[in-house]
């Protein structure tokens, strides 16, 4: 089950988020914590909207707050998602001058805090339906993920890449064709890829699109593409022609569904 809540106030949202951990819902995402809008400032009079308020109102209303709303998360088992943009730090002196939204309270409560920055635009070839032609247009972005923080793991300070499609979500193909180039499971010469099965047969293509496209349109290829990367990320080795043991892994976090 799923339920919007679009408060009009940063406390009203504090009490809906109360409600929901008491209710020991499974997940609660918070888009975004520096978003809400504190009473004082949303029951403003109009001739008084711009005027400066108190700087770092809402950080310290979180902060006061999420003290106890993590002890409450810990006895509900509610795990929460507290989602913030990147904004510039004017007083910084030192370093990137970046800074999240929220207020450093969110930095010192959270067991996981994870940066994500989008590094490239990919353009692909499609057809404008205005102008009926074929057009370089923005199809997607490649995303580096870096652990900022972390609780519970070792991996505090890792990075890695993946891929998101405009209008479809995380590209987990083109991030299988991406492991298996690194890999040699698919050789690239220039623009062209190419893709031997276990069987012998090819898949050959030049260009990204033409590579992922070929895989979407072909069930068998794709589920052994998927089959292999999985046994090399999990440390199992291939045979020396690339082939994959016959014990295969049921496991399918690279589902197209």
């Amino acid at each position: 089950k799923f339920m919007l809540s679009q408060p009009n106030t940063l406390e009203d949202g504090l009490k809906i988020l109360v409600a929901a951990a008491h209710s020991k819902v499974d997940l609660i995402v918070i888009d975004s914590v520096g978003a809400g809008v504190p009473e004082d400032v949303f029951n403003r009079a109009l001739k008084e909207t711009g005027k400066q308020g108190r700087i770092g109102l809402i950080a310290a209303k979180w902060s006061a707050f999420l003290p106890k709303f993590k002890s409450l998360i810990v006895k509900s088992n509610t795990a929460v998602i507290g989602i913030a943009q990147m904004r510039k730090n004017p007083g910084a002196m030192m370093g990137s001058g970046d800074t999240v939204q929220g207020g450093e309270a969110w930095k010192f409560y959270s067991a996981l805090r994870i940066k994500l920055a989008r590094i490239f635009q990919e353009r692909s070839s499609r057809v404008n339906s205005l102008t009926h032609k074929v057009e370089q247009t923005s199809s997607g972005g490649k995303i580096k993920c870096k652990i900022e923080k972390c609780k519970v793991s070792s991996s505090q300070g890792s990075e890695q890449i993946f891929y998101i499609r405009w209008g479809e979500g995380i590209d987990n193909l083109r991030s299988l064709i991406e492991i298996s180039i690194a890999h040699g499971l698919i050789k690239k010469g220039g623009s062209w890829l190419t893709w031997s099965s276990e069987t012998g047969r090819e898949i050959k293509t030049q260009g990204m699109e033409k590579m992922r496209h070929a895989f979407l349109t072909d069930e068998e290829a794709y589920d052994e593409l998927q089959t292999r990367v999985l046994l090399l990320l999990q440390g199992i080795g291939l045979d020396s022609e690339g082939a994959a043991p016959p014990d295969l892994v049921d496991d399918d976090p690279f589902s197209l569904a």
